[in-house]
């Protein structure tokens, strides 16, 4: 008993399935031991206690409900208030439901029980099959049968213009044949639609390598250790197939996040000053050197290099907080639309850099989509209805073709204004 505690107070800080689980099995195991032996001890008396026998007659229901119904909560209407006491009675309601109505039936079911194993196993498989279609369509299909908003793939997909759909092409002989390499962290993945599309409508071909969290030239800290082969094979593909004039944009997220606060309680002007505190000048500095090594090795190529500056980012995900059913949940507190002037605070000390950065090197362009992005006094993750940005800090589908138009202008006048 004293194992099974120890698990649930300690596990969720260890490292899952092993160590984090060790101390709950072995302490499973013990028990299952200590009540099994002849004579019954008083753990075992407090153990046939009649609700906890019927709860261990539902367990395997409990295991398979428990988990959908928390993502049903924590998605919809949060884990919150009152969803907090109509878990645990929902998840006991529909557990008890497929004990008494799906598991009993099936075990007791006596035209089963007089087949021989074989034959069972040989409707089983069917069956398992059709759940195993029915699950790979739920995912393969969500667009058509979701209830949410984000159904709409090509407002919210950040993805490759597909090759079916009509795109008009634009004249520009000087970026026909070009190379286009695009690296960075996910949120060059999530250029994808924007990139692809200026490809195809100027006869460019497209380089595309991304990996989540590792950023090229960040402008807040050194890219983390385990990013660095990734970050030098890149480079180095670069330096292998890059041919002078070709264009390299560098794509990261290069801002503080805003995620994980509590925007419910939390003072955000405080939140603020916090995260700039969090660029020491020991970080400052590893950044500059790191910006200072990438963009000297590519401009020794010959390469156009185009950096985007920092662009907004959001308190709540834009794909978890616009349908109706999700208004409520705590995890959108902090709204979809941010002030202009404290994403401009937020970003003045990458955009000295990148400005630095720019006048040291001549192939350096530094290309802002914020003003794209955002009014006057605020920017908004979603705008009259169509999402700029999937969820607090990626572009959507839609946000890619809103700045579709600059990205392949300023394309157009890198290349006409570069000299031989």
């Amino acid at each position: 008993l004293a194992l099974l505690l120890a698990g649930v107070l300690v596990a969720p800080q260890l490292a899952m399935p092993v160590p984090g689980v060790l101390a709950t099995v072995v302490g499973t195991l013990l028990l299952l031991a200590a009540v099994a032996g002849h004579g019954q001890s008083r753990v075992g008396r407090a153990l046939d206690w009649a609700p906890l026998s019927y709860l261990g007659r539902l367990s395997y229901s409990l295991y398979l409900w428990h988990w959908p119904l928390l993502v049903l909560l924590r998605w919809t209407y949060g884990l919150q208030g009152a969803a907090l006491w109509l878990y645990p009675v929902l998840l006991l309601a529909v557990s008890a439901a497929s004990y008494h109505y799906v598991e009993r039936p099936l075990r007791s079911a006596l035209p089963l029980l007089r087949l021989a194993p074989a034959k069972v196993l040989a409707m089983a498989l069917p069956v398992v099959a059709l759940c195993g279609a029915g699950a790979w369509a739920t995912v393969e299909y969500h667009e058509q049968i979701s209830l949410s908003v984000t159904r709409d793939g090509y407002a919210w997909q950040a993805r490759r213009y597909p090759a079916w759909r009509p795109l008009e092409a634009v004249s520009a002989p000087a970026l026909e044949g070009r190379r286009l390499f695009v690296v960075g962290d996910s949120h060059a993945a999530a250029y994808r639609t924007m990139t692809s599309m200026v490809a195809r409508q100027t006869g460019m071909e497209i380089r595309q390598e991304d990996r989540g969290g590792c950023s090229f030239v960040n402008l807040l800290r050194a890219s983390p250790a385990d990013c660095q082969d990734f970050i030098e094979d890149s480079l180095s593909a670069i330096e292998r197939d890059a041919r002078p004039g070709d264009i390299v944009l560098l794509a990261a997220l290069r801002m503080p996040e805003l995620r994980g606060f509590d925007w419910q309680h939390a003072d955000e002007q405080q939140v603020y000053r916090e995260l700039l505190a969090e660029r020491t000048p020991a970080r400052a500095r590893a950044a500059r050197e790191e910006a200072e090594r990438v963009l000297g090795r590519l401009q020794r190529l010959g390469v156009h290099v185009v950096i985007d500056a920092p662009l907004p980012l959001f308190k709540a995900a834009a794909n978890r907080c616009s349908d109706w059913f999700n208004r409520r949940n705590p995890a959108c507190a902090g709204g979809l639309s941010m002030s202009r002037a404290d994403l401009q605070r937020l970003r003045a000390p990458q955009m000295a850099l990148l400005a630095e950065l720019a006048a040291r090197y001549p192939s350096l362009t530094v290309w802002d989509p914020l003003p794209l992005l955002c009014g006057p006094g605020s920017c908004s993750a979603v705008q009259d209805g169509e999402p700029l940005f999937f969820d607090n800090d990626h572009l959507s589908g839609h946000g890619n073709r809103v700045l579709l138009p600059s990205f392949r202008q300023t394309l157009i006048h890198i290349v006409g204004n570069s000299r031989p």
